[in-house]
Order: structure tokens, then C-alpha cells, then sequence
């Protein structure tokens, strides 16, 4: 009988390994046995089959949320050693053809929709992009007294001077994080995918929270090197 993934390989392999085919170092291998390692390749694999299957679902629905986040799911993975934001050097990285025009239809259809329009902004802040550019203006009109679209542009010696003058810093993190679990949960695993859990028996909601938490550590927090630089030893 094939060895059980630890819950806590168990855990990093949901939380990296999302749809964007990318393969992700196995934690600790060299302690590692060849069974466990073929196991947990295997789970990885699965994970990567699972993901950009439900990018297909999630877009074929043509809602704005959905879309955002299928283009998430089926797009590049973050820089290599990549830290939360994107602040390390960009790498470039062949991309699914459907991501640009499912964040073209996510950008057209987002409205006024406040989650819709912060999904759009997930991934390396910056690449230029265009339906970002408008998502972040689209936000920024909704929320005008929410500075966390500001930490988004990245322009920090524009809007520094002025922060005390927004009432809110909210860059709706949780509610983010209860809609991408809910949409995991929403598309379980099929018997095939089940191997990305590595043999460990895990409840389909509790998988889809280690996976969205993994999800938004590693696309959907803004940079803050900028910031960091405006805030000089005068600022201090």
C-alpha cells in the first residue's frame, strides 16, 4: 500500500500547486522516499488537471467573477522564488490563449461589481495590462475613500502625502477568500483528481480552503516595494 502524504505536504501541494500547470519543488525531498516522491508527483499532477479543468467551467459559466478567476487559475505561474505581489523579477512565461479573453469578457462585464473588478487585478502587477488598468480605475470609482486600490497602482509617492485623507484601508481579502472556496467547492475533484490529495482523506471543503488560501498568498496581494521606498528617512 502506497504511503500517505503528510498533512503538512499534504497542505503545501494544495496551497502552491494551482492551475497554472506549474511544478512546483517537492517539499523535502532528499528525506523523502522514491515511493513518496512518485506519490506526491502524482498529486501534483492531478492538482494541475483538476485546476485547468474548473478554469474551463468556471469561464464557461460567462460571469464576470468566474472569468476573472478561471484566467487566474489557467494563467502563468508567479515568478519563480516569487514573493506575495510580485515584487520579484519578472519571468516570461508561454500563457493559455483563453486568459487574455477571458479577462477581456471579465473586464466588460465587471460593472460595478467591487469583487469582480479586485479578481481582475490577481497576478504580477507589473505586467502592463490593460482590463488590470481599468479594473483598478473601475474600483477606485466605486470605493473612492478605500485607499487599497491606491496600494494597488503602485504609485506611492502620488498618494502618500495624502493617505490620511481616506476613511478605509480594505482590500476585501476575506470576502475574496470565501468566493474562491466557495467556487473550489463547488467543482470537486473527480475520482482521477482525488490523487491530488496523496491519499489523505480530506473533507472537499476543507481541501478548498487550503487551496484558496494558497491561491491569494500567492496572486492576490499588492506590492509594496514602492511604498516602502517612498517612505523615506524623513518619513520615519
Amino acid at each position: 500500500m502506497a504511503p500517505r502524504l503528510s498533512r503538512p505536504i499534504l497542505s503545501v501541494l494544495l496551497s502552491v500547486a494551482f492551475a497554472c500547470g506549474a511544478q512546483v519543488p517537492l517539499p523535502d525531498d532528499s528525506q523523502m522516499s522514491a515511493a513518496e516522491v512518485a506519490q506526491l508527483q502524482a498529486a501534483q499532477d492531478a492538482s494541475a488537471a483538476y485546476y485547468a479543468r474548473i478554469a474551463a467551467e468556471l469561464a464557461a459559466t460567462g460571469q464576470p467573477r468566474e472569468l476573472a478567476f478561471a484566467a487566474t487559475l489557467a494563467g502563468p505561474p508567479p515568478p519563480e522564488n516569487a514573493v506575495p505581489g510580485g515584487d520579484a523579477p519578472s519571468q516570461a512565461i508561454p500563457q493559455d490563449p483563453r486568459v487574455t479573453q477571458w479577462r477581456k469578457l471579465a473586464s466588460a462585464r465587471a460593472g460595478s461589481d467591487v469583487l469582480a473588478n479586485i479578481l481582475l487585478l490577481q497576478g504580477d502587477s507589473r505586467v502592463a495590462d490593460a482590463m488590470r488598468d481599468q479594473a483598478l480605475k473601475r474600483w477606485q470609482r466605486l470605493e473612492p475613500d478605500n485607499l487599497a486600490p491606491r496600494l494597488f497602482a503602485g504609485d506611492a509617492e502620488a498618494w502618500l502625502p495624502q493617505a490620511g485623507a481616506y476613511a478605509r484601508l480594505d482590500m476585501h481579502y476575506y470576502e475574496q477568500l470565501r468566493w474562491i472556496q466557495a467556487a473550489l467547492a463547488a467543482h470537486p475533484p473527480r475520482a482521477a483528481e482525488r490523487a491530488m490529495f496523496g491519499g489523505a482523506d480530506v473533507a472537499p471543503d476543507e481541501a478548498a480552503a487550503i487551496a484558496a488560501a494558497g491561491i491569494m498568498a500567492a496572486v492576490a496581494l499588492p506590492g509594496l516595494r514602492t511604498l516602502g521606498e517612498a517612505c523615506g528617512d524623513d518619513a520615519l
